[in-house]
Order: C-alpha cells, then structure tokens, then sequence
C-alpha cells in the first residue's frame, strides 16, 4: 500500500455557549467542518482533495476554579464525521493492495466514532508551566470499522508536556 501524506484541514469552526464566565471559562458546544487535503512532495508539490471531515465538541474549560493554585483544566467530548472520500484515504483497500486476510474493501461517509478527553496546565512560574493530558477514541459503529485496515476500535494517547512561555503580552485579557 501507498504511504499516507501529512493532511492540511481547512474551514469554519462555529462556538455556542452555554455558559461562559469571562474570557477562558465556560460550557460550550463546538462544530467544525473541514475540507481536507493531502500534502506530500513526489518531485514537487503534490497536492490532492481528499474529502470534508467534520466533528462537533462538547467543552468545559476552566482555568478559575483553582486560580489560587495556578491550575487550568478542560473536558471534552467529541463526535466525528468524515465522507466516503474522507474514509477511503484511509481505510479502502484496492484490488492491488488486497492480500490473503486483508481483502478489497470500500467504505461510505458518515458516523466517523467519539472521543473524550482532559488535560491539566499547572503554572510554576511566569514563564514555566507542566501540563498532562488524555484522550479515548473510539470508533464502534464508525462506517468504516469493518476494513481489514482496522485492527483496534480504541485507541488511547497520554501525554506530558513542559511549556515556557517566551514571550506575553504586556496587557492581557480579563
């Protein structure tokens, strides 16, 4: 099979609030639709359409409840879409690329699966802060679970991260 090329998304991102307390906290809904294109280079810029992706959040942040402490959180839970053209590039398998045990597989757009996830920031200093974060996704019922390219129906990222802050605005937002 092909290798994959790094994908570029492009569009709208729409918010709605369900309660929002000052600049950076606050309950709200998130929808985005997104035109997709792949990127590689094969003797040159090699740019291709390869679909519309398109997801919609739900998100708590908070970065006030434990002010004192200096700690920042958000929760999210998401459901994802992707059509047929979307899907395929990952997830078809042409009559060239099928084996015994991975057979010819095409799929449709639609339901594309759900994720969850949380991180923390804690600032240390002006200029150092440590964060974590987590997210589960999951893809029962995604239009696309039966190709023989997918092994898994969850997946699950941790990570850590150390952030300096180089530079700040001498006047910030409330």
């Amino acid at each position: 099979m092909e290798d994959l090329d790094a994908l570029l998304e492009i569009g709208p991102a729409l918010r709605y609030y369900f309660h929002r307390d000052g600049i950076s906290d606050g309950l709200y809904l998130k929808g985005a639709v997104r035109t997709v294109f792949s990127a590689g280079w094969d003797g040159g810029p090699d740019i291709h359409y390869q679909g519309l992706h398109s997801d919609i959040y739900l998100i708590f942040k908070n970065n006030s409840l434990f002010s004192a402490q200096q700690l920042r959180f958000h929760l999210s839970a998401g459901l994802h879409f992707g059509d047929a053209t979307f899907n395929e590039y990952f997830y078809e398998v042409g009559e060239k690329d099928a084996l015994p045990g991975r057979n010819v597989y095409s799929t449709g757009g639609g339901y594309s699966g759900f994720s969850l996830a949380g991180s923390f920031v804690k600032r240390f200093t002006p200029t150092v802060s440590f964060g974590c974060y987590g997210r589960w996704d999951n893809i029962s019922g995604a239009e696309y679970e039966n190709s023989p390219l997918v092994k898994e129906n969850n997946n699950y990222t941790i990570g850590a991260m150390l952030i300096f802050t180089l530079l700040q605005s001498e006047r910030l937002l409330p």
